[in-house]
């Protein structure tokens, strides 16, 4: 199993030549979408590395809490992650465990989801693709597949990291052009190979290993337990240096002879010299010095690299082939993973799910703290009035809801176009309630072709502001002059520095949207237009926000208007309330859904607002945007005097 150790290491220098030019656009765009949010890094075996890494990068980096946990720490963790950005870290992308957490979490819809690996094809890669809504980047390193160890696949994920944060943040990169520049510089790879095996030989001789380590440090000396202990090659015992005061020390009064301190440090760190100045002259110690921050990290975890080949040539034990025993290949491959709600059927695991994005807490927590029966009655009481439904118009959001954020300008796919044209064969009016302008229309027209069809479906343009059928080319106007409550807030907008530098600013007729560039910082950008528009606020205007833009819309101008219209135009009674259903993305103020999903019957295919009443999650746990809305329309059936929705695994 396995292959030769050296042979991976010969590799290493090419693996990084590649990964410094490799492009991280997309991956970038990840770390943008995540930076304001905490992250949870996820990762097994090696790539434990790798999920370490990424926390110390997006703590130094974004400033938000990070934090590192195996798939089965994560599939059993009590915590909320709708507000939290998750990455899979995995090589192969073929790891059962981390298969089982993406499939967990996937039910749980964290705020971002996403995962590195180094193979083009992989299980992960097929599992968040069928989502349509994660997203996974995978590489395709130029080396061959790792042995037992990562290696290759280690050094290449990490610097893609680096590199995409650093992008992300608009820095130069701090990686030196090769990897001998990195680690030794002013020294050959052989000399520096030597000089480690002539100072190491004492401390890896020993049979525990205490790994002592700083801040920036952590990620190299947890790869250093995980590279000895898979290999075989020592016990060790990782510690920072100042938890290693808090009796960790005693290890070493009572097993000195067998033991051997390693101290991975930066320059200048005044506790790293003065804590092994303090131990005993009889217990050998290695002092691992890197350059302070990012770049002195990366070289800490490489010279990790280096230290199990040296400890392994010592021993008689190749780290990358180390004979795994039949029990140990049984384990790897037990799939004896959690599960979210055990003993409950899909409508139960539905229903928890909601109440979790509902209420923004664990069905766990709710039940320890004893309200769970109170969000149980109000989903129950939401479902039995959405089954009460005699629905005949469905009011929909376009992006984020007909389509996906990042494929907003594909179009609908082939089966949400067949679903709404059977829905206004069967006499249901549609509405579609958007931000944008006429280039909805021109992407209907591909897709509701037929007149009687166009006739039933009604698009709100500009949030809105325009109200006509499909069918009517004039609508909305081609030129129109901004709205006077408007002229000021634009031109503040326009002033801002951050909001011209991230953001286009397209202000006509009776909305101003600011657009935002890839990879631009969108919470930066958000807060600097409410900072902007608060002055301008008497005016009566309105700032929502999507996924692709923030619109400031004029007074008496918002999607419930849709609603309003429809409501009119088919004379229907009581508002609407149990006749037309609400669908959008953004339920949660300042969405642009916010308004629309207030209604009584109203489905997100995202976020949700605080009303226990309504704006509701109920979609098969895992969908979001386009594939929820699907699932939404599928559901609707013909009734007696309108469209029921088909609760089959929804209602208890």
């Amino acid at each position: 199993m396995g292959r030769r150790y050296t042979a991976e290491l010969q590799e290493l220098d090419a693996t990084y030549a590649w990964a410094i030019r490799a492009s991280v656009v997309e991956l970038t765009e990840s770390v943008a979408l995540s930076a304001h949010h905490p992250l949870i890094s996820v990762g097994s075996g090696g790539s434990l590395t790798s999920a370490h890494f990424a926390e110390l990068l997006h703590g130094c980096f974004t400033g938000q809490a990070a934090q590192t946990l195996t798939p089965y720490e994560l599939i059993t963790t009590p915590r909320y992650l709708g507000d939290t950005a998750i990455l899979l870290c995995s090589a192969g992308g073929s790891n059962p465990d981390v298969i089982s957490a993406a499939q967990q979490v996937l039910k749980r819809s964290p705020f971002h989801l996403f995962a590195i690996t180094t193979k083009l094809v992989s299980p992960l890669k097929k599992r968040l693709e069928a989502a349509n809504w994660p997203r996974c980047h995978a590489f395709a390193i130029p080396t061959r597949k790792d042995g037992f160890l990562a290696t290759n696949s280690l050094l290449a994920s990490l610097v893609l990291l680096i590199r995409a944060y650093e992008s992300w943040a608009g820095l130069p990169s701090c990686l030196p052009e090769t990897l001998d520049q990195l680690l030794h510089p002013g020294a050959t790879r052989g000399d520096f190979v030597e000089h480690l095996h002539c100072h190491l030989g004492p401390v890896l001789d020993r049979s525990t290993l205490v790994v002592l380590y700083g801040a920036e440090t952590k990620p190299a000396a947890l790869d250093i337990e995980s590279r000895f202990t898979e290999a075989a090659l020592a016990a060790v015992q990782p510690a920072d240096f100042r938890n290693f005061a808090h009796g960790r020390h005693h290890w070493l009064a009572k097993h000195g002879e067998t033991s051997g301190v390693l101290a991975f440090c930066k320059e200048g760190d005044e506790i790293a010299q003065r804590t092994l100045a303090l131990l005993p002259r009889t217990i050998p110690r290695w002092q691992v010095t890197v350059e302070p921050g990012i770049r002195g990290a990366l070289a800490a975890v490489c010279q990790s690299l280096l230290l199990a080949h040296i400890a392994g040539t010592a021993k008689g034990i190749d780290p990358g082939r180390p004979q795994v025993p039949t029990f140990g290949r049984q384990l790897y491959h037990l799939k004896a993973m959690p599960t979210l709600y055990p003993h409950t059927n899909e409508a139960h695991e539905r229903m928890n799910l909601a109440i979790e994005r509902k209420s923004r807490c664990p069905v766990t927590s709710l039940e320890i703290r004893r309200q769970i029966d109170i969000w149980t009655g109000c989903y129950r009481h939401f479902i039995d009035q959405l089954a009460k439904a005699q629905i005949r118009c469905v009011v929909m959001d376009y992006d984020g809801t007909l389509c996906a954020p990042q494929r907003r300008f594909d179009g609908l796919s082939s089966s949400i176009a067949k679903q709404i044209n059977h829905l206004l064969t069967e006499g249901v009016t549609i509405a579609i309630a958007t931000g944008r302008g006429e280039s909805v229309r021109e992407v209907l027209l591909r897709h509701i072709t037929a007149p009687e069809n166009q006739s039933r479906l009604i698009i709100g343009y500009h949030n809105g502001a325009e109200i006509a059928l499909l069918s009517d080319t004039s609508t909305p106007p081609g030129e129109q002059p901004l709205a006077l409550s408007l002229v000021g807030i634009a031109k503040a907008m326009q002033a801002s520095n951050l909001i011209v530098q991230n953001a286009d600013i397209v202000a006509k007729g009776k909305q101003i949207s600011l657009k935002f560039r890839p990879a631009a910082d969108r919470v930066a950008i958000c807060h600097e237009a409410v900072r902007v528009f608060q002055p301008h606020q008497t005016c009566g205007a309105t700032l929502v926000t999507s996924s692709h833009s923030i619109d400031i819309i004029a007074p008496g101008v918002n999607k419930a208007n849709v609603v309003d219209y429809v409501v009119r135009r088919l004379n229907l009674p009581n508002g609407g309330v149990d006749t037309v259903l609400c669908i959008g993305d953004r339920g949660h103020s300042p969405g642009n859904d916010a308004d629309l999903l207030t209604h009584p019957l109203s489905l997100s295919v995202d976020e949700v607002n605080e009303d226990p009443s309504t704006c509701w999650s109920i979609a098969k746990p895992g969908l979001r945007f386009d594939l929820a809305c699907l699932e939404y329309l599928t559901r609707l059936k013909p009734g007696k005097t309108g469209m029921r929705f088909d609760m089959t695994g929804v209602r208890l």
